[in-house]
């Protein structure tokens, strides 16, 4: 496993949780003001509309639509609330996806309250152990639910388990009182809210070191702005030699290995594809690409190379827990792949889809308001220049973060706009 951190930078109007995994950027995860966060939550949810046709039922999310498919028994009827949990956020015109089986996730335990079946993860592979495990989990969560031991489980303290267990069907017990509770039963609402950006981080990496910063400082003394800027870039660099080309279209994402001057590549064909598919992991994970992936590989010989690639490529994949699925090879020579989409990409996130500019204006003007916490000390009258399309964001929906950093400057920020340049600076009248 690699060594791994959990950096946290907290500034106004955004929260940024950063993974690093061997000194390198691995993952970042983000909690935004005006950008409520619906994936993994459970909540109450109307149905607005059920087609048998498409075995689908549409239900009412809130300030989006949600969509059930593959219902089980008589489909339920319009008006009727459901307790569901979101599982991929809304995608251009696609709703979002939500289950009638929810999993509530623990420390060391799943709990799956509507799915029966105890187990333990495959990665424990000692009889002893895993006999130990299932007789914890065994006594203390009923047979009608299910409940699935992590992988880090392994050797923790029997009380340690068992309390979590005892805390998961609190959980589930909670989000029954209130759906039950629930004044408007045709209306919306939230059970138990989606974890937030530290949480998700914890699941993934729950050994990590904690660091914590404030207003940008962390990251930019471990460079994790230039490796977003890098991560937000069609062209990035291979160690050792060579550049990946990443295209993200509606349809498919492509990418494309240039080996460059790397003589690797023509010297070792095969180990220099399993260099750039390890790295192509990283990426997948890093910029969150999903659906359709295909991947130009330079010729690394037959079909055993082949296999031998996918073989490498399979657990650097499939990294905590991912749906990740290798399809093979297409007639054209291309590695074809799928990844579940759950959220947007990190280029829907921070970045213009179009690439018409590298940062979009939110992640701009998010920027600008942790500059001027860390410039502006002796500012008496601090002015920020910006692209108008920023200070439209602060004016706007970003206007309770613009009044925390005022608030701390004790005077109002000037907002200049101007236009044709992405630039910000800071200055005094």
């Amino acid at each position: 496993m690699p060594e791994r951190e959990i950096l946290v930078d907290a500034s106004p109007g955004e929260v940024r949780v950063a993974i690093i995994e061997d000194g390198r950027l691995g993952q970042i995860l983000l909690d935004r003001i005006g950008q409520p966060r619906l994936l993994d939550a459970t909540v109450l949810a109307p149905v607005t509309q059920s087609r048998r046709d498409l075995g689908a039922v549409f239900l009412d999310l809130g300030e989006q639509d949600g969509f059930l498919e593959k219902i089980k028994g008589p489909a339920p009827t319009e008006g009727e609330s459901l307790i569901v949990q979101v599982t991929a956020e809304p995608h251009r015109a696609k709703a979002a996806r939500v289950t009638l089986d929810p999993t509530l996730t623990g420390a060391f335990l799943d709990l799956t309250p509507t799915r029966p079946g105890h187990a333990v993860a495959r990665a424990i592979t000692a009889k002893t152990e895993r006999a130990r495990l299932r007789e914890i989990i065994d006594r203390t969560v009923p047979e009608t639910m299910g409940v699935l031991a992590h992988a880090h489980a392994r050797d923790c303290d029997s009380a340690i388990l068992e309390d979590d267990a005892r805390t998961l069907l609190g959980r589930w017990s909670c989000i029954q009182e209130r759906a039950a509770d629930h004044a408007n039963p045709r209306g919306f609402r939230v059970l138990e809210p989606a974890p937030d950006a530290f949480a998700r981080a914890k699941r993934i990496a729950p050994d990590a070191t904690v660091i914590e910063g404030r207003d940008g400082s962390l990251f930019r003394e471990r460079d994790i702005d230039g490796s977003l800027i890098e991560a937000m870039s069609r062209r990035a660099p291979l160690p050792g030699g060579g550049t990946l080309v990443i295209d993200e279209t509606e349809a498919l994402v492509a990418i494309d290995i240039d080996a460059g001057s790397d003589r690797a590549a023509t010297e070792n064909p095969g180990g220099f594809a399993v260099k750039a598919g390890l790295e192509i992991a990283r990426r997948i994970r890093l910029r969150r690409l999903a659906g359709l992936i295909l991947i130009d590989f330079p010729r690394i010989g037959g079909e055993g190379a082949r296999r031998a690639l996918i073989t490498s490529l399979e657990p650097a994949l499939s990294r905590n827990g991912e749906a990740i699925t290798i399809h093979g090879w297409t007639r054209a020579g291309l590695l074809e792949i799928t990844r579940a989409r759950r959220e947007p990409s990190l280029l829907e996130v921070l970045g213009d889809i179009d690439r018409s500019i590298p940062f979009n204006p939110t992640t701009l003007a998010l920027e600008a308001l942790r500059r001027v916490r860390r410039e502006t000390s002796g500012i008496a009258r601090p002015r920020l220049l910006c692209p108008n399309s920023v200070k439209l964001v602060l004016q706007g929906p970003l206007r309770p973060a613009l009044e925390e950093v005022e608030a701390g400057l004790g005077a109002p920020l000037t907002l200049d706009a101007r236009d044709g340049t992405d630039a910000i600076e800071i200055t005094g009248d």
